[in-house]
Order: structure tokens, then sequence, then C-alpha cells
């Protein structure tokens, strides 16, 4: 309950700024990242260049901010 409040709570302060600039926004949400599933928690190698790859797609985008939802860690 206390990570939905603190997400709440950020996503309201990013409002007015959004409503101000008057300029269209978005946010976007990566979920169950799951390190360690690849090589049974032995390494994070494969997981590793999963995720730079897919943050520098997201990156080119340019959200307001990130959710990651689900498990980091398998």
């Amino acid at each position: 309950m206390r990570r939905l409040f603190l997400a709440l709570s950020l996503f309201a302060m990013l409002l007015p700024t959004a409503a101000e600039s008057g300029k269209p926004w978005f946010f976007a949400v990566l979920a169950d990242p799951q390190f360690g599933m690849y090589a049974k928690d032995k390494n994070f190698a494969q997981e590793t260049a999963n995720f730079e790859f897919a943050i520098a797609n997201l990156n080119r985008l340019h959200p307001r901010f990130v959710v990651i939802c689900g498990d980091l860690v398998n």
C-alpha cells in the first residue's frame, strides 16, 4: 500500500507541470525484468543486455517517467 501511495504521489506532482506546459506527455511501464531467469541465478548477463536494449530504445521516446512493475529478480 505504501508503494502505491508513493507512486500516486509522484504522479500527482507531475500533473501540474504537464498541464502548465501544454505539451502532451506520457510515461512508460516496464514489467517483470526477472533478472536471473536465463542462467538460473548464476549471472545476469543476458538480462542486462536485454534491459540495456530496452532502456536505449525507451530513452529515444523521452517519457516523463518510467514505472517498473513486477519481479525485478527471479
